[in-house]
């Protein structure tokens, strides 16, 4: 007989998925919070770029580099270098630059020939931006996260009363019903986000697994269980 797949499987590896891609954000929040400090602390005399002391990171800018190159080699051993970069980006120094500067900042860092303090600015203000995305996603996935355990809670509330049945008393079927309709409750609200938010960041969550939603799914498979049960239990008995 094959065994049955619990009815909170997908709230489980939806939490698994987003807690991966949480670890991978954070590592990014901070690569590009060292990557602000170092790049605000780059010179723009034109002719040499340096970096003054800082003792709370090791400097990894030469220097001999002109504010250019010590520009690529702060976003390189920064932003390029957390652990993840190769399995999920794998691009070229220009290429990542344009993808979260911009386009038009990467062709003009391209195209300079020395680092100018309106230069660096802009850098420094497209990379706290790219920093700040960071922090808005995760705080997404936490919400999200939140969103899962409540799901999971009232799940396993509803087939615990569904469980607890088995003298069909008034009162039993009573909290059956009551949690079933906050099921039902949740799922219209989810639906609801689903369908009207404006950028699809629930969805977006699951980008792996499109049109496959984890709240919406285990919702309806405890309600087909409560289902199965009053199906069973409304049966005239032999």
């Amino acid at each position: 007989m094959a065994q049955q797949i619990p009815p909170t499987a997908s709230l489980d590896a939806a939490r698994t998925q987003l807690r991966l891609v949480r670890r991978e954000l954070v590592d990014e929040r901070a690569a590009f919070d060292q990557f602000c400090k170092r790049a605000e602390r780059l010179s723009v005399d034109g002719a040499h770029a340096t970096v003054a002391p800082d003792p709370t990171c090791a400097a990894s800018v030469r220097p001999d580099d002109d504010g250019l190159a010590a520009v690529r080699r702060a976003y390189e051993t920064t932003v390029m270098a957390v652990p993840h970069y190769r399995d999920a980006y794998d691009d070229p120094y220009t290429t990542h630059l344009a993808a979260e500067l911009g386009s038009q900042l990467a062709r003009t860092v391209r195209r300079a020939t020395m680092l100018t303090p309106e230069l660096r600015a802009r850098i420094v203000d497209a990379a706290s931006t790219a920093h700040e995305r960071r922090v808005d996603r995760i705080r997404t996935i936490d919400a999200e996260l939140a969103t899962l355990d409540r799901t999971e809670q009232l799940a396993l509330d509803l087939l615990d009363a569904v469980a607890a049945t088995a003298t069909a008393t008034a009162h039993e079927r009573s909290r059956v019903t009551h949690i079933e309709r906050r099921c039902r409750d949740r799922m219209a609200a989810r639906e609801s986000i689903l369908d009207h938010e404006s950028t699809g960041i629930v969805a977006d969550l699951y980008e792996d697994e499109p049109g496959v939603d984890p709240v919406l799914t285990t919702l309806e498979t405890v309600l087909a269980r409560v289902a199965e049960w009053t199906t069973k239990r409304d049966e005239p008995a032999d």
